[in-house]
């Protein structure tokens, strides 16, 4: 593979990532794997937000605390739909992947443990655990900056 100057960047999602054919993951196709949790109270607050803006819903921002387990697509779908149905009935008729889904979840949330960067953490983390796994080498550089 030849080195370029490209300011191309690369970006590629999957729901799971183990369920992808080995040659899509090998070393050296992606210079780093993120895994995504789903969302924090404080991010479903924003994505609350967004979506509200969005789609002129009006979700209540306290409703943040109801949404636990909830994707942001979960979110988007529940603003969408409580401009028909009303927020109540629409959160009743939505169910999230994290209750129908549970063990893929988790099994997920431990692959990732030890083959990607933690994007974000679950809420069930103890809060000193709640945090981005620190960049490698930006905390290298950062201790010696003279290297």
């Amino acid at each position: 593979m030849a080195e370029t100057d490209s300011s191309v960047l690369v970006m590629a999602t999957a729901n799971n990532i183990s369920q992808l054919p080995p040659e899509f993951i090998r070393a050296g196709r992606f210079d780093a794997t993120f895994f995504v949790d789903l969302p924090t109270k404080q991010e479903r607050v924003e994505i609350i937000k967004i979506m509200n803006r969005k789609w002129k819903s009006e979700i209540p921002i306290p409703f943040a605390d109801r949404l636990s387990g909830y994707t942001g697509a979960e979110i988007e779908q529940l603003a969408k739909d409580s401009l028909f149905d009303g927020l109540e009935e629409a959160f009743n008729a939505l169910v999230p992947l994290s209750r129908t889904m549970r063990e893929e979840v988790q099994s997920l949330r431990e692959w990732a443990k030890t083959r990607a960067r933690i994007a974000n953490t679950p809420e069930e983390e103890p809060e000193e655990q709640r945090k981005i796994r620190p960049n490698r080498v930006t905390d290298a550089l950062e201790e010696n900056p003279n290297t």
